[in-house]
């Protein structure tokens, strides 16, 4: 039998599953203090923080206040400060104070300029107004100062230090951390990974996008262990973006992450104030930021960038998904969708039968319509292969119909053992220690259990996935029911799955299934 839903959620073994960032320090993190921020930076008295003019010179000061309130160490070229171009300012400081100059880095950064009264190539409303731009970026500016205060607050240091980075000029080109890239104030070939927030003031559904998913390797696993108390849906992209400040570090093959809350009417317009800030969201998404941060910093190892990456886009992802690889053949036929006739009906058509095959022996030809199996009725093809690859039974009852009204029923005997989840799935390099679920069959097992495309497995009955290119050989050999740990969208539950029989059957690698 087969438990259905998901059930709980699930906590994953290992290396994710570790304690909890001190609390006090992620606590410290609030609701009053990321609106006090954003609300004094996307104040109409900063002239909506132009790069260079006078709100954005103010905006930088102000930064540069929280900074030595907090006592961190400046990491810029002039103190906090990194002047360029015309008149522009990135702000650095560094965590903790007495960190080696030549220790690994985690970066981690906001731009805090905005388009200031707006000209016609940079807004989607008039020029010529304040755009105070609380979402972009006086969001990722506020949530920056939080993380930055919360790391003053931990009872030791992390193995690596952390640069704290306010990038100036983004909106006019990514102009600071392209600078501070060809510039660095620290060493550039020590910064192990970036972490950028652009925009995450606008949280709706509990979806946060985040990009750079796959420029390292395990960050889905440890983000799904992360996000267990914030509880985010993460929309994870295959989709590098280049505009905005990721960007110029992923071309010097800094692995990274870029937290976004999604795009909205008021990007870049005059209409992108304080009141529409969702502050709740704010707080969720920059302490799974700052618990993130920590875990990078305090890792044994640090991230390795994935060269792969760079070669990726979010249109393998979406062919991963929607182009199944061919299934397990247990009859020898090949069956195709068709346009039902008029008279409504039929719409599976045999197209190809094999010589000596088991629809050959059954008697099976090509042109012939499938109308049921085992009385089921069977109105696509897939339908018709999840019936036959799942099928128990040795034998399986077609009713045909021919074009011409002909009418029979065969006994399909069928080849090989019946599939024991009805899942393709796949290795992925990118997370060493799962499977992503690449297709699920309708009615199988693993679709009753709640399993979907697009999911990935990291443990079997609570027991990590050290080797998922034996996923097939661990399938087999465990005894139903059983459970698997599955991440959606960066949540993790623990899922059931039986099968008829109650007891190990066999189970096949991607392709065919298992």
């Amino acid at each position: 039998m087969v438990a259905a839903g998901f059930s709980g959620g699930g906590s994953l073994p290992g290396a994710w599953a570790g304690d909890a960032v001190d609390s006090a320090a992620v606590m410290s993190i609030t609701v009053g203090e990321l609106h006090d921020a954003v609300a004094f930076l996307a104040d109409d008295a900063l002239e909506g923080r132009e790069a260079g003019k006078p709100g954005g010179l103010a905006a930088g000061e102000y930064l540069r206040g929280e900074l030595e309130k907090l006592g961190l160490h400046p990491a810029g070229s002039d103190g906090f400060f990194q002047p360029f171009g015309d008149g522009y300012r990135n702000l650095l400081a560094e965590w903790p104070a007495d960190a080696a100059h030549d220790a690994e880095i985690i970066v981690v950064g906001a731009h805090y300029d905005h388009v200031g009264y707006g000209v016609v190539w940079n807004v989607r409303d008039e020029p010529g107004t304040i755009h105070n731009g609380a979402d972009d970026n006086a969001s990722g500016t506020s949530a920056l100062l939080e993380i930055a205060e919360a790391f003053t607050l931990l009872a030791r240091p992390t193995r690596r230090k952390v640069l704290f980075a306010f990038w100036d000029a983004e909106e006019k080109g990514l102009l600071g951390s392209k600078h501070w890239v060809e510039n660095p104030t620290r060493p550039l070939d020590k910064v192990r990974f970036l972490v950028n927030m652009d925009m995450i003031g606008r949280l709706r559904d509990d979806r946060v996008e985040l990009y750079g998913i796959r420029s390292s390797y395990g960050l889905r696993e440890m983000l799904a262990g992360l996000n267990r108390a914030a509880d985010l849906r993460l929309d994870y992209s295959w989709w590098n973006r280049r505009d905005t400040d990721h960007a110029p570090f992923f071309r010097k093959n800094v692995p990274y992450l870029l937290f976004h809350t999604g795009m909205h009417e008021d990007y870049h317009s005059a209409t992108d104030d304080t009141e529409k800030i969702n502050v709740e969201g704010m707080e969720a998404v920059t302490r799974l930021v700052f618990e993130l941060a920590v875990t990078l910093a305090d890792r044994e190892e640090p991230m390795a960038f994935r060269a792969a990456s760079k070669d990726e886009s979010a249109k393998d992802w979406d062919a991963l998904l929607t182009q199944p690889k061919p299934w397990r053949d247990r009859t020898g036929m090949v069956t195709e969708d068709v346009p039902p006739p008029e008279s409504g009906g039929l719409a599976v058509r045999i197209a190809e039968v094999r010589p000596d095959s088991p629809a050959a022996r059954a008697g099976l030809e090509a042109g012939w319509f499938v109308e049921t199996a085992d009385g089921v009725p069977v109105p696509s093809s897939e339908r018709l292969t999840a019936v036959l690859l799942l099928a128990r039974r040795p034998a399986v009852r077609l009713t045909l119909s021919s074009a011409d009204g002909a009418r029979a029923e065969r006994d399909l005997v069928l080849e090989g053992e019946p599939l024991r989840l009805g899942m393709q799935w796949q290795p992925d390099d990118a997370e060493p220690r799962g499977v992503l679920v690449t297709h699920v069959l309708v009615g199988s097992p693993a679709e009753q259990a709640g399993v979907r495309a697009g999911d990935y497995i990291f443990a079997v009955n609570g027991e990590p996935l050290s080797e998922p290119h034996r996923f097939d050989e661990v399938i087999a050999r465990t005894e139903s029911p059983f459970t698997l740990l599955v991440d959606r969208q960066g949540r993790l539950k623990t899922v059931t799955v039986g099968d008829s029989t109650g007891r190990a059957g066999n189970a096949a690698p991607s392709p065919p299934g298992a």
